[in-house]
């Protein structure tokens, strides 16, 4: 519920899911969904434009899922510390970040993140005026989000596909 509040900029009412959610996971003694949950609360600060937020909470996470060796937090966790970097304009690490993100995808079969982190290199790459890499990763991420049916990301990577044609003309 925290991710689609978070997708609604309902954000208010993200925080309750989010903090409902790692209260709920703390009592029962789920790790791993704990993990999950805080991750992604990291949208949540993003969203709100708190970007040092964000990072404390994926450093956090970070630590706790090495513990663990959630396999799964950790490549959550590098994606969102991608986003942070770019936003920070730290471009390197961010590469560096997404990438290890999308090897962990990759290693793990999983395809949303896959395709999420794809998606955010794209946004990286264009911003390193790297057009070549940009198109390759909105292309892998369109074939990735479209193997998931995910309609509502395909529409996202469409318009970004346009955006760069039109640049490409002009």
């Amino acid at each position: 519920m925290g991710l689609v509040y978070t997708q609604l900029d309902r954000l208010d009412e993200a925080h309750a899911a989010y903090d409902e959610a790692i209260t709920h996971c703390d009592a029962t003694g789920d790790v791993p969904n704990r993990l999950l949950a805080l991750i992604n609360s990291s949208n949540l600060w993003l969203a709100r434009g708190e970007v040092e937020r964000a990072a404390d909470l994926c450093r956090t996470v970070l630590v706790e899922a090495t513990a663990v060796s959630d396999q799964r937090a950790l490549g959550e966790t590098y994606k969102h510390l991608g986003v942070i970097a770019r936003e920070r304009g730290q471009l390197a690490e961010s590469e560096r970040q997404l990438t290890s993100a999308y090897d962990s995808a990759i290693r793990r079969e999983d395809l949303l993140l896959a395709a999420e982190t794809a998606r955010e290199q794209a946004i990286l790459y264009e911003a390193m005026d790297k057009n070549r890499d940009t198109l390759r990763a909105l292309s892998l991420s369109h074939r990735l989000f479209t193997k998931l049916r995910a309609q509502r990301d395909l529409a996202d990577l469409d318009r970004g596909v346009g955006r760069l044609e039109r640049q490409f003309f002009d």
